[in-house]
């Protein structure tokens, strides 16, 4: 009876430290991409994520002017708010669509999907062909152009097999 209680308890430590074993192993990824490629892929994507009102947010620079002598100013109310310059709701709209293509081919790249990613940032280049975004995006395929297409069956990085 002892003997057998060993045995089984050999057998389910044995078996725990070769799953452990098991999942520490690095997964086979199906895209290498170099560090510095991926790092500024990750920099992008989190760009892409933030909201277009925070550009109107960092903006905290105050210019000071020194009175000049000239025509009368008629007097304003401090009380009105007056937004100078910035963007219209439509253009900001339109800018977060266009975000969110990009978004979608670096997700899609940093996945593991090189191909997929870099097809659909094209697309993105072809559907917004005056964006703010396109010269990310032609960075973002110039980076990832040494990334091998994905092989079949081959598990994306970071991801297992299973």
């Amino acid at each position: 009876m002892k003997n057998t209680m060993a045995a089984a308890l050999i057998l389910i430590l044995g078996a725990s430290i070769a799953r452990g074993a098991e999942g520490t192993a690095k997964p086979k990824t199906a895209v290498e991409i170099p560090d510095s490629a991926r790092t500024w892929l990750l920099h992008l994507k989190e760009a892409l994520t933030q909201t277009t009102l925070a550009g109107d947010y960092q903006k905290g620079d105050v210019a000071e002017v020194a009175a000049v002598r000239g025509a009368p100013q008629r007097a304003v109310n401090p009380d009105v708010p007056v937004w100078k310059g910035g963007f219209s709701d439509k253009a900001r709209a339109e800018l977060k669509t266009e975000r969110a293509a990009l978004a979608q081919g670096v997700e899609l790249i940093l996945d593991g999907h090189a191909a997929e990613g870099r097809a659909k940032i094209r697309a993105f280049e072809t559907q917004y062909p005056r964006s703010r975004l396109r010269g990310a995006a032609e960075e973002a395929l110039r980076k990832t152009a040494s990334a091998p297409a994905a092989t079949p069956g081959a598990a994306p990085a970071g991801k297992s097999s299973r």
